[in-house]
């Protein structure tokens, strides 16, 4: 078992308005879903069928099915799922959001938010399934993350049997191998394991894709590249 726990910030003293308010919101939703689970299965399954995107119901044109593509990237399935994906949004997302800005990085998360919904549909058409969490999203951000910080040092927790540690990695390693897993498993579990591999995938690519359709913010971008040295590179 592989899990970031920090990394190193593009500059001091800035706070994450965006990734803050994702996570808050997050946190939010999944309070609410907590309720309905103590209420009744049906009630927390209509939550999540009702707002989580059904690849089927996209694909047929069904009403609403557009919306979900935005509204299941604020639901999860349980405590762990939540606290993994909001770990990677406030580790990865803060610098990103630093060189795009607030508005920017915004409207970008979202955007691969779709991506990944494409990706997972594009893996499964025919699903009836949902598919939730912001895992996708934030494959996005971790696109956007390692090309403009892969020098950037990743702090891991590691556990192998009776073994843990720390260890400091660069992200262009972490973050290459983190994809590299998302391609061979889902090749080889395809749509079957639970997991929205396609979806990783989606998010992932569209985020390599699209950052560079958005300015950056230059001064963030040369504080960061005149601490990593650069220029002496």
């Amino acid at each position: 078992m592989l899990i970031p726990i920090k990394d190193e910030r593009s500059r001091p003293n800035t706070f994450p308005i965006v990734v803050v308010g994702l996570i808050g919101i997050n946190v939010i939703v999944f309070l609410y879903e907590f309720l309905l689970m103590g209420t009744s299965d049906k009630a927390i399954n209509s939550f999540i069928f009702h707002y989580g995107m059904i690849p089927r119901a996209v694909t047929n044109g069904a009403p609403g099915a557009i919306f979900t593509m935005f509204s299941n990237i604020f639901i999860h399935g349980g405590f762990l799922h939540l606290l993994g994906n909001m770990l990677f949004l406030w580790i990865f997302g803060d610098n990103v959001e630093d060189i795009l800005g607030s508005v920017q990085f915004l409207v970008f998360y979202f955007l691969c938010g779709i991506g990944a919904d494409i990706g997972h549909i594009l893996m499964d058409p025919h699903s009836a399934i949902p598919s939730i969490g912001a895992s996708g999203a934030i494959s996005g951000v971790l696109a956007a993350y390692v090309r403009y910080f892969p020098k950037n040092r990743i702090t891991n927790f590691f556990w192998i049997y009776f073994q843990a540690g720390f260890f400091q990695l660069r992200a262009v390693y972490y973050i290459a191998i983190w994809f590299l897993m998302q391609l061979f498993f889902g090749a080889l579990t395809g749509s079957s394991s639970g997991v929205a591999y396609g979806a990783h995938i989606g998010g992932f690519i569209t985020g390599l894709i699209i950052i560079h359709l958005f300015p950056k913010r230059q001064e963030a971008l040369d504080y960061y590249r005149a601490s990593h040295g650069y220029e002496e590179d």
